[in-house]
């Protein structure tokens, strides 16, 4: 809408696109959904299920190799095959979003216009697995995605609420998957997504110099995002899986400057 009033300081203001979509809590069955009930870490060995080998070894029970230790997550056999297997993995929540959409305003005054984008997502579930993931014991040089020296994990029957299980290498269980319900996140988050503040040249110095119009304008991508995840950036978690393995970067600030003529 341009302003065809000569007075020139009238704000031109158009009311804000707004557009949103539902999303029904359909259930994306698949096995990157599921996951283990977490229970208690275990605090000493007669809370562990284990029998006793030839060769004087305690194993886990429904199991030939491995050894269990204290301080392991203690997961829920929701089948009662007396292991932990996939079979005691359960659909938990939705990754979809109950809303999304975004808003759109543009305000113009006199030669200025000002165009903002915001993306909002409300109510989706993301599980966060990179942390657990990156402390699997390894020689490849993997990336770490915590700070070892300030994690919380099982040391000894002293820690109430570790986060994380003893800290050593488990030849069997699911001790370092991040799969856990407990790990499970309500997620909303509201996001300048783009920002942009043109100039339009006056249409009398246009001419002067040859042109029937010119503009110029500056873009910003990304300047905000207010959320309540405590990942790197919800945006890149694929919404129909809700998994954040940090297998993305966090969406980067970028700045352009551009200039559009017409002769």
């Amino acid at each position: 809408m341009e302003n065809k009033n000569n007075d020139k300081k009238v704000i031109n203001c158009k009311f804000s696109q707004i557009f949103l979509e539902f999303v029904a809590l359909l259930l994306v069955w698949n096995d990157s959904n599921s996951v283990f009930l977490r229970q208690l870490k275990r605090n000493n060995m007669d809370e562990i299920p284990y029998y006793l080998r030839p060769s004087g070894m305690l194993y886990p029970l429904g199991t030939t190799s491995g050894v269990f230790f204290t301080g392991t997550r203690r997961l829920a056999d929701l089948n009662g095959n007396g292991s932990i297997t996939d079979g005691d993995m359960y659909y938990a929540a939705s990754p979809l979003p109950v809303a999304h959409g975004g808003i759109i305003n543009e305000i113009t005054w006199k030669q200025f216009d000002l165009n903002i984008f915001f993306i909002y997502s409300i109510g989706r579930h993301i599980l966060r697995t990179y942390d657990d993931r990156s402390l699997i014991p390894n020689t490849d040089g993997a990336p770490l995605y915590v700070n070892v020296e300030k994690i919380n994990a099982w040391t000894g029957e002293e820690n109430s609420k570790p986060e994380f299980p003893r800290l050593i290498t488990y030849e069997v269980g699911e001790q370092y998957s991040g799969r856990y319900d407990c790990d499970i996140e309500k997620v909303h988050m509201l996001r300048l997504k783009q920002l942009t503040l043109g100039y339009n040249l006056h249409q009398q110095f246009a001419q002067k110099i040859g042109l029937t119009s010119a503009r110029i304008f500056l873009t910003a991508e990304n300047l905000f995002l207010l959320t309540n995840y405590s990942g790197l950036d919800p945006e890149i978690v694929d919404i129909t899986k809700g998994i954040d393995n940090s297998g993305a970067y966090p969406l980067p600030r970028k700045f352009s400057v551009g200039l559009t003529v017409n002769f």
